[in-house]
Parts: structure tokens; C-alpha cells; sequence
């Protein structure tokens, strides 16, 4: 069944623990890009801000400014 999404943002992070915990929990909202770079889909504006919010070791870049850090 297609999903609907709010906001695509690629994630990263120094603590490598820290992301693998996030990707074993956000399993269902992560993609990988053509050059094969995380990306958390968030459903709405809530769950995007909440991701955020309980997870200040992981870095959501927008796309604008994950491009430009390339």
C-alpha cells in the first residue's frame, strides 16, 4: 500500500551506536538514496519534529542543505 510522507531528510551521525539504534527503530521510515545515503521519511510534521527531538545525536539534513554539504 503507498504511503504518504511529509518530508524526505538524510540522516547522520558521529555516534555510530546511536544511528544503528535509530535504524533498528525507525526501520519502517528509512530509505537509501541512488548514492546510498540514509534517508528518514517522515510521515507527518509531528513525527519528523519528534524524531528530532528524541534523537540529538542524529543529524536530519533538508535537502537544500544536505546537497550544498556534498
Amino acid at each position: 500500500m503507498p504511503r504518504n510522507y511529509f518530508k524526505a531528510c538524510w540522516i547522520t551521525s558521529n555516534d555510530k551506536i546511536q544511528l544503528e539504534s535509530f535504524r533498528r527503530a525507525k526501520a519502517n521510515y528509512l530509505a537509501v538514496d541512488k548514492d546510498d545515503n540514509l534517508v528518514f521519511l517522515g510521515e507527518t510534521t509531528f513525527l519528523l519534529s519528534m524524531a528530532e527531538q528524541y534523537n540529538p545525536e542524529i543529524n536530519f539534513h533538508r535537502p537544500s542543505e544536505f546537497m550544498l554539504e556534498l
